[in-house]
């Protein structure tokens, strides 16, 4: 089975894990829920999640594995539900990172 993986340089961004901090893994056919406003156009993140075989979203659902938001700390409904199903939420870079994609920039 095919994962992706963020890969982060903890020796150069400072970043330490807590016990509580999760690490997000995706596999081919996992659904994946994109929300809110994107640096790049939503057609061409769902065209790129479908070329790596996963079921893009517009939509949450329960067996969701990963919440795309603008804004990971967001109180929108569907934040909330994603947080109360256990569902973790990332913003787009770390989707792109997830994808192993370079950085849109910013718009």
């Amino acid at each position: 089975m095919t994962r992706g993986f963020a890969v982060i340089d903890l020796e150069t961004t400072g970043l330490l894990l807590q016990k509580h901090d999760r690490i997000v893994e995706v596999a081919i056919g996992d659904t994946v829920v994109i929300t809110g406003e994107t640096r790049r156009e939503r057609a061409a993140w769902f065209e790129m999640l479908s070329q790596r075989q996963f079921a893009p979203k517009d939509s949450l659902v329960k067996k969701a594995k990963v919440l795309v938001a603008a804004d990971p700390d967001s109180m929108s409904g569907k934040a909330r539900q994603a947080r109360a199903w256990g569902i973790p939420i990332i913003n787009e870079a770390g989707l792109e990172r997830l994808l192993g994609l370079p950085a849109s920039g910013r718009r």
